[in-house]
């Protein structure tokens, strides 16, 4: 359902989305141990590399990693292994998206992703996890 509102001009109109591939890890220093180990650290990586490399427009007409990372996600849990194919069946270019993940830049957007998600205030509980105007959208009526 978030993926059509992603790609929904109107919506995005009305919201700033803004993803933080992190998940449930654990920030040391400049350290990122992942619940799920290297290849989950890996993933969200390219995620964050792809998200940066191609932000979702307001217009919704530019490509952008929306659908790839549906795609991967759809797969069998492991990003790096479909990143190839959903990048090239969305528009996306592939070598730059791993240029980042391997380089300087993919360590940094990680991290940032991390420290985003450590400075939850309240504290995230679980992934994914939302927020809506600074804060854990309300529960449900």
């Amino acid at each position: 359902m978030l993926a059509e509102l992603l790609e929904d001009p109107e919506f995005l109109k009305m919201a700033d989305f803004t993803m933080y591939p992190y998940g449930n890890g654990r920030l040391d220093g400049e350290s990122i141990a992942c619940q799920h180990g290297a290849p989950e650290c890996r993933g969200n990586t390219i995620l964050a590399c792809m998200q940066e490399l191609y932000p979702i427009s307001a217009d919704g007409a530019s490509p952008s990693f929306v659908k790839a990372f549906v795609c991967m996600e759809g797969k069998d849990g492991v990003p790096e292994t479909h990143v190839q194919e959903c990048a090239a069946s969305n528009g996306l270019d592939h070598a730059a998206i791993i240029q980042c993940a391997d380089g300087g830049q993919g360590r940094q957007l990680a991290l940032a992703a991390a420290r985003q998600t450590e400075a939850l205030d309240p504290p995230h509980q679980y992934a994914p996890w939302g927020t809506m105007d600074g804060g854990p959208p309300p529960p449900p009526p």
